[in-house]
Formats: structure tokens, C-alpha cells, sequence
């Protein structure tokens, strides 16, 4: 599957270096720009928050499987 990287705040707000950048595939990719999720960075880490259509509580997610 191709990857791709997605900036975290649009360009007309934010920077395109490293630290707006987050690499996506390009199915999740696609979510974020359809508006089903919002990435959110806290102290450095990344979140992933459903759409309220998607889950009306919108938590904050994470894939814990590649955490450090």
C-alpha cells in the first residue's frame, strides 16, 4: 500500500517541514481530507478523532501497536 504525507495544519497556516507532517496511507489519507477524521497533536503525540457522525463521544485514538 502507498504512503503519503499529510500536513497537520494547511499549508496556508502551518510550515511544510518535519514538524507538520505525518505519514498516512493513502486510505486514511482520504478519511482525514473526507472529513471522517481530525488529527490532533498533543506534547507530540498524534490522535486520530472520529467525525461525531462516525461516534458521537469523538474520542482521542491512538495505535498503540507502534507506540515507543
Amino acid at each position: 500500500m502507498l504512503t503519503g504525507d499529510e500536513s497537520l495544519k494547511a499549508w496556508a497556516h502551518g510550515t511544510t517541514d518535519i514538524d507538520n507532517a505525518i505519514t498516512l496511507c493513502a486510505l486514511h489519507q482520504a478519511a482525514v481530507h473526507n472529513g471522517k477524521w481530525t488529527i490532533h497533536t498533543i506534547n507530540g503525540t498524534h490522535f486520530f478523532q472520529p467525525a461525531p457522525w462516525l461516534d458521537p463521544t469523538q474520542p482521542l485514538l491512538r495505535n498503540m501497536y507502534w507506540a515507543i
